[in-house]
């Protein structure tokens, strides 16, 4: 990419970015590197190239582990800014006249106060526009470009946990940003999902451990589920959180703007408020984070009562008593434990020969018998055939071999697919790959490439914390800053009684690699913490390379599973070996010992084990 010093220094005055940028070897070296020499390129960063004006710089992009991202970034930023005001015609006099005054009185040139970085830019400089192209602002004699539209450096559509991440990570680091959202600020995760679902689930935890009182010593009546305070607490929680968003992002001065989003152009979109009023906005960058929406089988209709998913779920104005579940993956087998617990009969259908699929196989065998302990009738390898009302305003589900199942709520968790409807990526051009997702690089740039899109809507992984990660990284490279997009060490955790928690390789796929692997397990029932606490229940299993001693893969079922997987998350993510993990003190007595004992099981030297424990744990 050639480029001219001066051009490049209205870029970055525009952007009030500090980048590096890799300079070839060509350039007169009369000015010392401001920051180092790598692979026999300088760099060099704004303030070392002052001196440099009506030099032609070369960018080249290099592969690096340090500066690529960054440079790549930036080179294919200026290349677009340069696209859209590729018409425009400056006078270099007035244009260094213009950036003195912007970078000595905060107003522009007209007075008013300057609003944005790029407002800032166009504001101090006296433009002479000759035909703009489509997306691009015009002003002459002065006058904001961007008065007549509203400009924002970053906008985010969607404010579940990827999207007001994003746009509070962007403000951060000095960008102008606004949120986008049709619905409620937390997107499903905060209102419908995560959030919510976790309050009932401790309120069917506690439920348990009071019927359980009596094996504790405490003497009490036996308890009973208040339906009606049960959803006014989980009410109480989801607004709490909410309530939070909004004043983070009104914190950091990110505006939020109501209503449905639709591009129509790379760096342009109309947003249409619930009354069908519209306005439109400009930004130098889009960020996509639409989220997912749950499928519906064919044959079945929502009707918030009989026939619902996850969201009508929670909010359900009774506890049915009879209850089937289709569908045995996180949401499906969350549900079904959580019902299951508070009284309700439950029948959990999967059309797949095991539950929870995405997990370790002896996790999901060992899920599946303590499901079956809590009384939740489960029938794998089974299809749904049909939906009929039946008497007394039941519904009846069609079953192979000509048998039927009454219930009195049929719920659907048979997956979730991403959510990019009418969002305009057509006419923008913005590809898609199956099942409707939106298809991003490793950078989290779509086809259209000032374009990212972020969390379920790329389905790369459907998990809220990798939808905030992926946030954070695609603030940080539209910000010009390294960022984290190794996505090998992400955790997963199930909320089912007991618990599922997992990181990096099964088994299964570790050997369909290659891998020769070594298996360290150590069961709840031999640790003296979990012995105390009354949960027994469970494993910890690691997954290891026999070759190199590197921990694969953790997976983890019983009690706090979800908190004790991070431990192993770091040791992936860092490229620990069991050894590490075994020689690692863990303060006793804590649950994270068990980490410690699976791993000096690898090699069969766990203390308080004998193997044929472990094994049988795992049965």
């Amino acid at each position: 990419t050639i480029i001219t010093y001066d051009k490049l220094a209205l870029f970055l005055r525009a952007r009030r970015h500090r980048p590096l940028f890799m300079i070839d070897l060509a350039m007169p070296r009369d000015i010392e590197p401001a920051v180092c020499k790598l692979d026999g390129v300088y760099l060099y960063d704004l303030d070392s190239l002052q001196n440099m004006a009506g030099q032609t710089l070369v960018l080249r992009k290099r592969e690096s582990e340090k500066c690529n991202q960054l440079i790549e970034h930036h080179v294919q930023d200026f290349q677009l800014w340069i696209e859209r005001t590729q018409t425009w015609n400056f006078s270099l006099d007035e244009l260094q006249g213009g950036e003195k005054a912007s970078l000595t009185d905060p107003r522009g040139p007209s007075g008013r106060p300057v609003d944005s970085a790029r407002g800032a830019f166009l504001q101090s400089r006296r433009l002479r526009n000759t035909g703009s192209p489509r997306g691009t602002a015009h002003a002459s004699n002065g006058i904001d470009l961007m008065s007549e539209i509203p400009h924002f450096q970053v906008v985010v559509v969607g404010t579940g946990p990827g999207g007001y991440v994003a746009a509070i990570r962007a403000a951060q680091l000095g960008l102008q940003a606004a949120v986008v959202e049709k619905d409620e600020l937390g997107g499903t995760c905060l209102n419908w999902g995560c959030i919510p679902t976790k309050a009932w689930i401790v309120t069917a935890h506690l439920y348990e451990m009071i019927r359980r009182a009596r094996e504790f010593g405490i003497e009490v009546s036996e308890p009973r589920i208040n339906w009606s305070l049960l959803v006014e607490r989980k009410n109480k929680v989801v607004g709490q959180l909410t309530g939070g968003v909004k004043q983070l992002l009104q914190g950091r001065k990110v505006e939020i703007l109501r209503g449905s989003a639709k591009l129509t152009a790379s760096n342009r979109m109309v947003v249409t408020s619930k009354d069908g009023a519209s306005r439109e906005i400009a930004a130098d960058h889009v960020i996509l984070a639409t989220g997912a929406e749950a499928t519906m089988p064919p044959g079945f209709k929502l009707d918030g009562e009989r026939v619902i998913t996850s969201q009508e779920a929670l909010d359900l104005t009774r506890q049915p008593k009879r209850l089937a579940v289709l569908g045995g993956g996180v949401v499906g087998a969350e549900f079904a434990c959580f019902f299951a617990a508070i009284g309700t009969e439950v029948t959990l259908i999967e059309m797949l020969p095991r539950l929870v699929p995405a997990e370790d196989d002896e996790i999901a065998q060992a899920l599946e018998r303590e499901m079956k302990k809590q009384k939740i009738a489960i029938h794998t390898n089974t299809r749904v055939e049909g939906l009929s009302d039946a008497p007394g305003g039941s519904v009846r589900l069609a079953l192979p071999g000509g048998k039927s199942l009454e219930v009195d709520t049929v719920l659907v968790a048979t997956g979730r697919k991403p959510y990019a409807e009418g969002l305009g990526l057509e006419a923008v051009g913005i590809a898609r790959g199956d099942r409707g997702k939106i298809s991003v690089n490793d950078h989290l740039q779509t086809s259209a490439r000032n374009v990212y899109a972020i969390g379920d809507v790329t389905d790369i992984r459907q998990l809220a914390h990798f939808a905030s990660a992926q946030g954070k990284a695609a603030a940080e490279i539209i910000a010009g800053h390294p960022a984290q997009t190794n996505w090998r060490a992400v955790p997963a955790a199930t909320f089912t009684n007991p618990e599922v928690a997992s990181v990096g390789l099964t088994e299964r796929d570790a050997r369909a690699e290659g891998r020769s692997v070594k298996i360290g397990r150590f069961p709840f029932r031999a640790h003296g913490r979990n012995i105390a606490d009354g949960e027994l229940i469970g494993f910890v299993k690691l997954v290891v390379d026999a070759d190199t001693d590197q921990v694969l893969g953790a997976h983890i079922l019983g009690a706090r599973a979800s908190e004790l997987i991070h431990e192993c998350s770091l040791a992936i993510a860092a490229d620990l070996n069991a050894r590490d993990l075994a020689q690692a003190i863990h303060a006793h007595p804590t649950l994270t010992e068990a980490l410690g004992e699976a791993a000096e099981d690898v090699e069969g030297m766990a203390i308080h084990l004998i193997r044929q424990e472990a094994r049988a744990a795992a049965r």
